[in-house]
């Protein structure tokens, strides 16, 4: 499984990708969906994950909401946890 977050402001995007044993992070021009599909790609390739393994988008969701998960097409689950692998308010 790997895991997607986002920190999103009007000029760049933070994804940051976990296969809960690394930590992948990148920095893209804001609105680039094309580039961010990019950044999946290479991060399965990174952690050696199949190309049809389980992505979940772990991002906290803000004025953006959830647009940018079904722009992915919905291709994984999603969370609208505190970030990578962790949910606010637990250790």
């Amino acid at each position: 499984m790997l895991q997607r977050a986002l920190e999103l402001s009007g000029a760049k995007w933070w994804p940051g990708f976990s296969d809960e044993d690394g930590i992948r992070q990148k920095v893209i021009a804001a609105g680039d969906l094309k580039a961010l599909e990019q950044e999946v790609t290479k991060a399965k390739e990174r952690f050696k994950l199949p190309v049809e393994c389980r992505v979940v988008s772990v991002y906290e969701a803000g004025r953006d909401g959830f647009w940018i998960h079904r722009a992915w097409g919905g291709d994984g689950d999603r969370d609208s946890g505190g970030g990578l692998g962790e949910h606010r308010g637990q250790s």
